[in-house]
């Protein structure tokens, strides 16, 4: 009976965190910190490349990456410093100093362009 009750208890759990992600690839960059959605989201449906996040431009603070394989540009159409997001998720760039080259303080508010990996 405890092994049924413990089975139970983790496919409500796993119910609900699947329930909680995107449909299908997709990685979800904040305008805040910790998953903020409150100051506004860009979500990739799954979208190989995007040359440039228009009003999320530079706002980026946070990043969900539901297993997805990023890499993320200071500027558009794939240019300027970068850094891989590879399945990680970030609740904060504030203090985030990763990237090819990369000497400008953190990456909070420097995305402008992704590129989804294979």
């Amino acid at each position: 009976m405890k092994l049924y009750k413990a089975l139970a208890t983790a496919m409500v759990a796993t119910a609900a965190t699947m329930a909680a992600m995107p449909a299908g690839n997709a990685a979800v960059f904040y305008d805040w910190r910790n998953y903020n959605e409150a100051g506004g989201i860009h979500d990739t449906h799954g979208d190989w490349d995007v040359h440039h996040l228009g009003d999320m431009n530079d706002r980026v603070s946070s990043i969900r990456s539901y297993g997805e394989r990023y890499v993320a540009y200071q500027d558009e159409n794939y240019q300027g410093f970068s850094f891989d997001i590879n399945y990680r998720d970030f609740n904060s760039l504030e203090g985030f100093y990763e990237g090819r080259n990369w000497w400008n303080g953190d990456w909070n508010d420097k995305i402008t362009s992704l590129h989804r990996k294979k």
